[in-house]
Order: structure tokens, then sequence, then C-alpha cells
């Protein structure tokens, strides 16, 4: 069976869940599956503009925003915000499927949920910005590329407000997660707190979910200038790349 006969088989099921497998015995659920499914869907559309992908992406959120609606709080899925800023602009394609004021109810309560786990603190202690005790970058990261995706639909408001404040906080708590010297420069580890298991470790998806976020976050502000790590470990300037808006945005104190 070829990839897309595959999916399509996956788009003919009547209802949308994590996806279980199992794991020595047990049932394992991922979080994500339902919106990476519903991203790829709607990548599929762009690139055949075949509607059947679109009533896909839009069953796929449909579920889990009807699953999700009047819970006070729902899981950091930033797969869904991302799908879901995909979807919007196709929304009118599929409004029997589900409704634009649905996927963005369900967006906000996602956003609800990221914004009340962010720590707040003193730069020094290196976790404000993060979003659990240990100050891991991949969960930081994630996070602020969903509210990032969400910025580019949700109307203005306090909402809104709030997620912009989170998403600089969180911005320079990569930026000061990451390595300035040594043969890991410009590396990112899994944690910034030492006892943290993974704190010494630098991986290729800690630095790529960095990545995506700093990407993204250039993308939205459309900044013009950036601050990045040479190889002697000390922060230039460069027009083009950008990682920090300084304006806004301290450095604090950066991981070695």
């Amino acid at each position: 069976m070829t990839p897309e006969c595959d999916v399509r088989k996956m788009k003919r099921r009547r209802r949308w869940t994590a996806f279980n497998v199992s794991r020595k015995g047990q049932n394992w659920e991922s979080l994500y599956y339902p919106g990476e499914a519903a991203l790829g869907f709607i990548a599929l559309y762009e690139a055949d503009h075949s509607r059947e992908w679109l009533v896909a992406a839009g069953k796929a959120l449909a579920y889990l925003a009807r699953t999700r609606a009047g819970l006070s709080t729902v899981p950091a899925d930033h797969w869904a915000l991302m799908a879901t800023a995909r979807l919007l602009p196709y929304s009118d394609q599929i409004a029997s499927t589900v409704s634009r004021e649905e996927l963005v109810q369900h967006a906000a309560q996602i956003c609800n949920s990221i914004l009340h786990d962010q720590f707040h603190g003193s730069a020094a202690t290196g976790i404000d910005g993060a979003f659990d005790a240990m100050g891991r970058t991949a969960p930081a990261a994630t996070r602020l590329e969903g509210l990032l995706a969400a910025l580019e639909f949700l109307p203005k408001g306090d909402l809104n407000e709030r997620i912009e404040v989170a998403v600089e906080r969180g911005i320079a708590f990569l930026l000061r997660a990451q390595v300035v010297s040594g043969l890991y420069a410009g590396g990112v580890p899994g944690a910034v707190r030492t006892r943290a298991r993974d704190s010494s470790e630098v991986r290729v998806d800690y630095i790529q979910h960095a990545l995506c976020a700093w990407l993204r976050y250039q993308k939205y502000y459309r900044v013009e200038e950036a601050s990045f790590v040479t190889e002697k470990g000390d922060r230039s300037k460069q027009k083009g790349v950008v990682f920090l808006r300084e304006r806004k945005l301290g450095a604090g104190q950066p991981h070695t």
C-alpha cells in the first residue's frame, strides 16, 4: 500500500482520536497524532487541491474541539494550533464539517492552558519563560510555535496580548538556554536546570525545536536584525537572520 492510500484509509475513519499502539502490553496514546495528521492533510490539499484533504483535516480538528469543549484545562497541543492556522484560510470550503468559531474557540482553550503553565520569575533563575520546573527547552519551543501560530488568527484582545507577552518571555528563555561557548556553541541543551537528566545533552531535536520557534517568531514580527553566537562565543548582529527583538528581550545569563 502506498503512503497516499494509507492516508486515505485513515481519513475514512469516522472517529478521530489519539492513535493507540501496544507498547509492552499497555495502550499508549499520543497527544500529537491528530493535529499532525490534520497538518499533513492540509499540505496534501495545497499540493493537489483535492477538497477531500481539507474535509479530513476539518474532521480531525473538529473531533479535538468537540471532545475538549467546556474543559477548563486541555493538553498543550501545539500541532492542533499550527494545523488550525493553516486550515482557517480554507474554512469556507469545510463549513459543513466544522465552523470557524469552533476552531478558534478550541485554539483559545489550548492557548489559555499553555499560558497557565508558563513560569514567572527572575531571568537569573534560568527558568523564567519556561513551561516546567526543569526548564526543558523542547516543550518550551513547541509551545511557542503553537502560540505564535495562534497569533496569526486570534482576534485582537486580552488573550492575544497575553500570548505576545508570553512569547517574548519564552523566546528570551530559549536564548538564555543556548550554549554560547566551547565545542557546542550554538547548540541547545535539553534543559537548563543542572539536576535535569538531559541538561548536559545537546541533541538535534532540541536544536530543531528551538530553531522552529525562533524562525516562526522572526516571520511573525518581521524583525530585521539578529543576535547570534559566533565561533568565539560572543554575540554579534547580522541583518536578515533574526532571533531577538532587542528592544524588548534581554539576553540574560547564557548557558555555557
